[in-house]
């Protein structure tokens, strides 16, 4: 049963409850202000860890155990990205994701997960601006894109309607463990950026992999 994602849930909810019906309203919300109605009933919300990514959409990954016709596409969003991140940001992700639903719905996706120009104007519409850089004026259209949050647009508005008087929509997120921690710290110490004083091509690896530009052949530097 969806609730109204404007009446928060009781504090006795189950963890299950607190995650997937309030996830659900959100997404009954957005359909609704943002995609007039089209997406209801239409996609499986699912938490899934999906290493480099927020959320995706997967098309058809579903079928009705009890002889429904129709296959159910998939909204997967990934937990370990709820750290350190805000429930806007987190149902920014969410919109980002059903816009691959409403085209796949109303529209002609591009070809496996490309973001392709029907997709990135659909975006804006909504006011959430494609980057593939994570900064206004980035490419909108590709294989790995997100976005910029437009204040005062559609999203912000309707996202604030669910998240006013500080109700919270994701409540829970992973837990890190401290070894878990150590390695993924030691992960990324491990490997470093480093650019070209002459040419600014970008090189990522251990310290002791990269010395010179293969080019200009001068010293590669570390960025900070």
């Amino acid at each position: 049963m969806t609730t109204d994602p404007l009446v928060p849930l009781s504090p006795a909810a189950t963890p299950t409850e607190a995650t997937y019906v309030s996830l659900d309203s959100a997404f009954v919300h957005f359909d609704s202000q943002l995609f007039d109605g089209e997406l209801r009933g239409a996609a499986l919300i699912t938490l899934q860890r999906q290493p480099g990514s927020h959320g995706f959409f997967s098309a058809a990954k579903f079928i009705d155990r009890t002889g429904g016709e129709s296959p159910v596409d998939e909204i997967g969003l990934n937990p370990a990205g709820f750290r350190d991140r805000s429930d806007e940001e987190i149902l920014a992700t969410l919109a980002h994701e059903m816009c691959h639903l409403w085209q796949r719905r109303c529209g002609h996706p591009g070809r496996g997960g490309h973001h392709n120009r029907e997709w990135a104007d659909k975006m804006q519409e909504l006011g959430l601006v494609p980057t593939t850089t994570g900064e206004i004026g980035g490419r909108q259209t590709g294989d790995r894109v997100t976005h910029v949050i437009v204040r005062g647009g559609p999203f912000d508005r309707a996202c604030q309607e669910i998240l006013a008087d500080g109700r919270r929509i994701v409540r829970f997120e992973d837990r890190t463990d401290e070894r878990s921690e150590r390695i993924r710290q030691a992960k990324a110490a491990s490997h470093t950026t480093f650019i070209c004083p002459a040419c600014r091509q970008k090189v990522r690896g251990r310290p002791s992999t990269f010395v010179n530009c293969g080019h200009c052949k001068v010293k590669l530097t570390a960025k900070a």
